[in-house]
């Protein structure tokens, strides 16, 4: 009642507050997944490199060999085994990194896709609800989420500029797709 009461009475001093509110959590919520992205970068299991793939020049050759790469599995890289458990656990809470990393857990790009998806989803419908029932404007919820979508969005260029593991690509597309049939039958 205060907000309407505000916006109604001092037009000049509810858009200081809306611009406030906008600014504050968009600067706290960037930093959140910045963060929780960084984390979930030390669990991620390497399974492809370009060198795995067909296509890859043969005619540039590393003069430094790298003793810190490991002979790779190229079955778990070519075919989607235990992978495809991802799309039945898609409605499981996202990853705890500091627990993951106690326990030495590493996990397939697509694990940390899901649970960075899942912490999106969460986040964005309790702050749509919030700001929706407080403020009753809700082009606010865009601007509130313009940083944490560009944190996510460049996180994504660089890590798909750098996947040649196509299996986690199209599990990539089928945790989008799943994702979008969950929240819509939240809609209706």
């Amino acid at each position: 009642h205060l907000v309407l009461f505000l916006k109604e009475h001092g037009i000049e001093k509810y858009n200081d507050v809306c611009a406030a509110y906008v600014d504050k959590m968009n600067k706290v919520l960037s930093e959140d997944f910045r963060v929780y992205l960084e984390a979930l970068e030390s669990l991620k299991l390497d399974i492809g490199v370009s060198t795995d793939v067909i296509g890859y020049d043969a005619n540039v050759v590393d003069l430094i060999p790298r003793g810190r790469e490991q002979l790779r599995n190229h079955r778990f890289m070519f075919s989607l085994g235990e992978r495809s458990n991802i799309l039945k656990e898609i409605d499981q809470p996202g990853l705890v990194p500091c627990i993951s990393e106690a326990n030495s857990l590493k996990y397939p790009y697509e694990v940390i896709f899901r649970s960075l998806q899942k912490l999106l989803m969460d986040t964005a419908s309790s702050e749509y609800i919030f700001i929706k029932a407080f403020f009753r404007d809700e082009s606010m919820f865009y601007r509130v989420f313009e940083g944490p979508v560009a944190v996510i969005d460049e996180n994504m260029k660089l890590t798909l500029a750098n996947s040649h593991d196509a299996i986690c690509l199209m599990l990539m597309i089928c945790i989008t797709k799943k994702h979008q049939e969950y929240e819509l039958c939240f809609l209706w």
